[in-house]
């Protein structure tokens, strides 16, 4: 009786574990809760973004020595957009693990708690040779081919004959 109250502790803790995650991460995905702040990451510092024509003249002054052209940093995107897009990843994957772990406690509550039975059919072998006594279910089936005896003739195959055209 105690495997069926530690698997049902542990189907209940399982199944509570996978609810408190999925909540958390419809609440996080509707904006009701924030995800965990793992990336921080800051601006480049420019807020004016260089146009084309400031490029173009920085490269026709600096010609003969190309290497010194510095180019401004360009954010592609802004690092709010950033950090809010790893941090939800980050927050979805970390939440999966746990609803992982949650359906793994569940699913060996859910073991404990039923009763496994095993139900096993024997296959006895059972033949009739020739002279119609049963033999032991022990008997391989190769065992159970009638004997050649050696004193019978095996049929040898015959030549093929060439025929004529």
């Amino acid at each position: 009786m105690g495997e069926k109250v530690s698997g049902y502790l542990l189907l209940s803790i399982g199944l509570l574990i996978m609810i408190i995650c999925v909540i958390n991460i419809i609440m996080v995905f509707t904006n009701k809760a924030k995800p965990f702040s793992v990336f921080n990451i800051q601006s480049s510092g420019s807020t004016n973004t260089p146009s084309l024509n400031d490029l173009v003249s920085q490269l026709q002054k600096n010609n003969p020595n190309a290497s010194s052209v510095q180019l401004p940093k360009l954010d592609i995107l802004s690092p709010e957009v950033l950090n809010q897009t790893l941090n939800l990843s980050t927050h979805f994957f970390l939440m999966s693990f746990i609803l992982g772990f949650g359906y793994k406690l569940a699913s060996l509550g859910v073991n404990l708690v039923r009763p496994i039975n095993v139900k096993l059919k024997s296959h006895v072998l059972e033949a009739v040779n020739s002279n119609d006594k049963e033999v032991s279910s022990n008997v391989l089936p190769n065992q159970l081919l009638p004997q050649v005896s050696s004193t019978q003739e095996t049929p040898q195959p015959q030549a093929a004959q060439p025929t004529q055209i």
